[in-house]
């Protein structure tokens, strides 16, 4: 049997990001619900939707939903800045993409900078090599990467960093050609690194460093790539190999009210303001009595009043550590 729902019924208006190792992170609550829970789809639009807008407007006497009608506006009226706006959406939706998956896999442990000899500035001959050496360390080698293009200060040449599981990788230590001495790096605390080279990139120059400290320093360093990039290159911002994993994201209705944190105005058109919190604050305002939904809420009320329990009695003795969260019931039925 299906069992049909309203947005407003079913929808959640937190969310936490929460890593493999069991940290939370990344908490936002809403002033309206925009999230959907676990384990239902998104209906499809009615038929007479689907129909030309002057037919449309024409079936509906006038009475189109506001939402449409703006989409309508909008996409009779685009602009540069419309298209900048867009632009910068993509960028910030790729950033959070890439921080998530970095932080979620915590065997990318090796920053590693590829670039051809000759012919620096075509990025298709870059493109076709890159797919050809990460296809096969893949395969033989299961290299896990995050890889990122980026241009030279000429603004023609053009190189890639890559993030990725120094387990997979043939490196030997990088050598001066002139004095033959081992080469090293110094960071900004004054720390010297060993600098190796990926013995297996025989289509260029390779530099590899190996990972160390904080992974939000990490994944924050590598986001820095898409970020003061101004443009996609081959239609992409960023490229990832599929044996990665990304980060779960659980799902609570609270009060918004009640929440403290950072408040910021979503535009206009979105009727919305946003709060950046924390983990701990999602738990002590959670509304259990809106949460679960009243077709589920007789089987899952033991579950989640002893989960609530738990995460306050953790919060409470401050024995959470960088937010770590038990284990959330499934909502799916």
């Amino acid at each position: 049997m299906t069992n049909i729902y309203t947005q407003e019924e079913l929808g959640c208006n937190a969310r936490i990001t929460v890593y493999a190792d069991g940290t939370a992170d990344n908490a936002i609550c809403c002033s309206r619900n925009i999230y959907t829970q676990p384990g239902y789809e998104q209906m499809s639009y009615s038929p007479i939707s689907r129909l030309p807008w002057e037919q449309y407007c024409a079936a509906c006497h006038g009475h189109v939903p506001h939402q449409l009608r703006q989409r309508q506006i909008d996409r009779h009226h685009s602009t540069a800045t419309n298209n900048e706006q867009s632009l910068k959406r993509s960028r910030r939706r790729a950033i959070e993409s890439v921080y998530e998956y970095i932080r979620n896999n915590t065997d990318l442990d090796c920053f590693v900078t590829l670039t051809l000899a000759q012919e620096r500035q075509d990025v298709d001959k870059l493109a076709a090599r890159l797919k050809e050496y990460l296809g096969k360390a893949v395969q033989r080698s299961s290299l896990k990467y995050i890889a990122v293009y980026e241009y030279h200060h000429d603004g023609k040449a053009l190189h890639v960093h890559l993030l990725c599981n120094q387990s997979a990788l043939d490196l030997v230590r990088a050598t001066s050609a002139r004095t033959g001495r081992q080469l090293s790096h110094k960071d900004t605390h004054g720390h010297w690194h060993a600098v190796y080279n990926v013995a297996n990139w025989h289509y260029g120059y390779s530099t590899a460093i190996k990972c160390y400290g904080n992974r939000i320093a990490i994944a924050k360093y590598v986001t820095k790539y898409v970020t003061k990039s101004d443009r996609k290159i081959r239609g992409r911002w960023y490229m990832h190999s599929h044996n990665i994993s990304r980060p779960e994201h659980r799902y609570y209705q609270v009060c918004y009210n009640d929440v403290i944190g950072r408040t910021v105005a979503a535009p206009e058109q979105a009727h919305l303001h946003i709060k950046y919190t924390t983990p701990e604050q999602i738990a002590l305002n959670i509304d259990t009595a809106r949460d679960i939904h009243e077709a589920t809420q007789a089987a899952a009320q033991a579950d989640y009043s002893n989960f609530y329990t738990q995460l306050r009695e953790r919060l409470t003795s401050k024995s959470t550590i960088n937010g770590t969260l038990p284990c959330c019931v499934s909502r799916e039925t």
